[in-house]
This record gives C-alpha cells, structure tokens and sequence, in this order.
C-alpha cells in the first residue's frame, strides 16, 4: 500500500503529454484530446495539468486538468444551467477556473489523491485571482459528488441538456485568497 505522504503533486510538462493522452482517453474519451492537443495546453498559459506521482518510484497515480480560460458565465433557467452572453468586454469578466477533469487510478484510490488534486486546483486558481472554481459531474457519480461536497463545492444547477446521455450537474465553490 502506499501512503499518500509518498505521493507528490506535481505541475505536468509537455513531455507528459502521451502518459495525460492514454489516461484521458480511458476517463474521459469524449473530450477527443490525443497528445497532440494535450501538449498544445500544456505549451499555452491558459491550461494547468498537475499529475500525482508516486515518490520513488514516478508511477503515475492520477491528474487533474485546469482551465482557465475566459467564459461568458452561467445563468439559471429554471433547474438548468446555461451559457450567458456577456455584457462587458471579455477583460472585465471574472476570472473563473474550471476543472475539465480529475482521475485516479483504481489501486491508488481511497489514499486522499483526488482530495491534494482538487486543492492544488484551488490553490492555484487563487494565485490566479479566481473568484470561483466550476466542475462539472454526472448526476450518477456519487462518489465524485461526495467528495466536492466534503471539498465545499456546491450544486449550483444542471446543464440544460444531457450530454452522453447522462444529466449532468455543475458545481461551484467561491474562493476566497
């Protein structure tokens, strides 16, 4: 077993690019990113990938993958959640950090990688001057739910349409420097 004090969280560089690609396409294949594009993020200052390797012997436990890209915002309708248009320039939007993803690998589960990640985004949204950090999460992922909650993100609405056929919800958590 390895403890979570020989894991180290680490910022990913683009030779990390193909290990980010293999485990993107087993968690989230519909992002459709092959190493090519991960790198591209990797070389452009609006993505931040930080990987979770083991300390001795550099295994791969997991990763997460930050945007931090400008976007219109959310607005309610009704239960769901959808895109609003701004109505100032793009300079005066908040600046707002969303988690495209977050996996760890099955035998380094349940050790608090997920949990180091998730803070690690949090951290540096806030050296960011980020107001808030959004994720999105199917509706059937209670584990993933869970630990957001634990983590002080709060449901904030739906997507207005399902998406792989599953609804999915987004969370929200205001950070505070």
């Amino acid at each position: 077993m390895v403890e979570e004090k020989t894991i180290k969280i680490v910022r990913a560089t683009p030779r990390d690019a193909y290990a980010l690609s293999v485990l993107t396409k087993e968690y989230f294949d519909y992002a459709q990113l092959d190493s090519a594009k991960i790198r591209a993020r990797l070389e452009n200052g609006d993505y931040e990938y930080w990987l979770a390797r083991d300390a001795e012997s550099g295994a791969l436990a997991g990763f997460i993958d930050v945007d931090f890209t400008s976007v219109p915002g959310l607005r309610k309708e009704g239960d769901a959640a959808v895109l609003a248009m701004p109505e100032a320039p793009e300079a005066a939007l908040p600046k707002q950090a969303k988690i495209l993803g977050l996996a760890v690998l099955p035998e380094f589960r349940g050790r608090g990688i997920a949990r180091r990640l998730v803070a690690k985004a949090a951290e540096r949204a806030r050296a960011r001057d980020c107001i808030k950090i959004f994720l999105l999460v199917r509706e059937d992922n209670e584990g993933a739910r869970g630990l957001y909650e634990k983590l002080d993100f709060a449901l904030a609405g739906a997507l207005a349409e399902k998406l792989w056929n599953q609804k999915i919800l987004l969370y929200a958590k205001e950070l505070k420097n």
